[in-house]
Order: structure tokens, then sequence, then C-alpha cells
């Protein structure tokens, strides 16, 4: 048993120089999250990677909106100062490490991938790099055997954003399916083949 919750991919103080226009989170549930679960989800998502969603009863994937990322971090985080400061980034990695900790109390999470990459491995980092292959894998082998009609990318090419107003009971669907391209990105993060 690990003191750790989850596996936290890219945890801890993030390297400034890692903060370019774009960056994602990913969000793999241990049981299949409800439309509510992820609903709160994307409303309470960070604004750097509230943008783009993709999304079903295993996954979530957030994308930032636009080129906006290293500059909405910047201004949020570090008060303006640019490009992102090593604090900022401290700061904007706290910021989603709270988020990740509360989605998980309601919805348990199996791994967590956050955007950027961090400064230095810390240990909840090493552990998690030390659990793709038991952790990480396994879960995607599993997840891909049960959603085989997984398309291979947005059939409709279109997304759209949760309007940050909307009660849970309104929402309907915040993202695009999630689809093989996308899941594709993930494979970016893992030592493995």
């Amino acid at each position: 048993m690990s003191d750790f919750p989850f596996v936290y991919l890219n945890h801890g103080p993030l390297d400034p120089d890692t903060f370019h226009k774009v960056d994602t989170a990913c969000i793999a549930f241990r049981e299949p999250a409800s439309e509510a679960d992820l609903a709160f989800v994307a409303r309470t998502c960070p604004a750097p990677i509230h943008g783009f969603f993709y999304a079903d009863d295993g996954l979530f994937y957030c994308e930032s909106l636009g080129d906006v990322y290293d500059f909405e971090v910047a201004e949020g985080w570090g008060g303006g100062e640019y490009p992102v400061t090593e604090e900022a980034a401290a700061a904007f990695s706290a910021e989603v490490e709270r988020w990740a900790l509360e989605i998980h109390e309601r919805t348990p999470i199996a791994f967590f991938v956050g955007p950027g990459a961090t400064l230095d491995e810390d240990s909840w980092e090493t552990w998690s790099r030390q659990q793709v292959g038991t952790v990480v894998v396994p879960w995607l082998e599993r997840y891909l055997d049960t959603h085989p009609d997984l398309p291979q990318d947005d059939p409709d090419d279109e997304n759209t954003d949760l309007d940050d107003d909307a009660d849970d009971e309104d929402w309907v669907e915040p993202a695009a399916p999630m689809n093989r391209d996308t899941l594709s990105y993930l494979s970016q993060e893992f030592d493995v083949d």
C-alpha cells in the first residue's frame, strides 16, 4: 500500500521552461464517472487548462483554449510577470494538485496526468512513474477492452466547453466524446511501448 492516493504523473512544482501556448491534463477514474461527476470536473478545472474537453465514463481530458496557457498561468499565478516564473509555476502546480485531490474525494482517480513537466521529481512523482507498468498500462488495456467502439477521432470535429454558471442538473454534455486520437496523447507521458 502506498502513502499516495493515486498515480499522479507530473506531480510537484512544474518547470517554468515547459510552459508553452497549449497544455493538457487527463484523469482516469477507478470506477465509471457519472455525468454529474464529469460536470463537476469540467466546472472546477483551472482556467489555464479549461477549454476543450473530451470525456466519457472512464476518462476526462482537458486542453487549454487556444494559445493562452502560459499567459493565463503568468496572469493568474504570477502577477502578470511573463514568461512564467518558477514561483508562478509552483503556485499553479499546487492549484492543479488541489483540483485533482478535490476530484478524487468525489470520484476516485486511478491516475492523473498533469500538465507540463516537473522541475525536480518529488516522491509522489517518483512513485507514480514506477506505477506506469502496473497501474496505468493495465487500466488502459481494460479501458480499451470495455470501449471497443471508441472512434478514431471526434466524428463531428467539434468540442464545447461547459458554461461556468451551469448547474450539474443543467449539464448535458460538456465534452466531445473520448476518441483514440485524444487517447494517444497520453502515450507521450509513459516510458513504455
